[in-house]
């Protein structure tokens, strides 16, 4: 005699293939290329910001820079227009032990800039012939 054919009966039908099954499996949510390129331009981005603070810094440390040596030029501009001075010039020479000339000499001076006009300097010259 054969033996009597078994009835062996599944649990659940079998399931349905999933869509989209292909090589990647059936996962969900964001391919890994477009996480990297996010993740990527992130970076990016911050790099960017970080290298404009610190470019923003430096610039501003220029300018003040930059303003301290145009108040340091008009410092030294006013000390020189008072060192021009021939008041001045002629008090630092008495101080000096320097003394009066007996005659004044005019010296006509070319027009050089349109800032002064000068005609004519005078400048005090002593001659000395000590020891000769």
């Amino acid at each position: 005699m054969a033996p009597a054919p078994l009835d062996i009966q599944l649990a659940s039908p079998p399931a349905a293939p999933l869509v989209g099954a292909g090589r990647r499996g059936a996962r969900r949510g964001f391919p890994r290329t477009w996480t990297l390129t996010l993740s990527g331009l992130g970076v990016l981005l911050l790099t960017l910001y970080v290298h404009t603070v610190l470019q923003e810094h430096h610039l501003n440390a220029l300018k003040k820079e930059i303003d301290g040596l145009r108040e340091q030029t008009i410092r030294d501009r006013m000390q020189l227009e008072a060192v021009r001075n021939p008041q001045v010039i002629d008090s630092k020479a008495v101080k000096l032990g320097m003394k009066q000339p007996a005659e004044v000499v005019y010296v006509n001076k070319p027009l050089a800039s349109k800032r002064r006009v000068v005609n004519a300097i005078p400048l005090r010259q002593t001659v000395t012939h000590e020891g000769f």
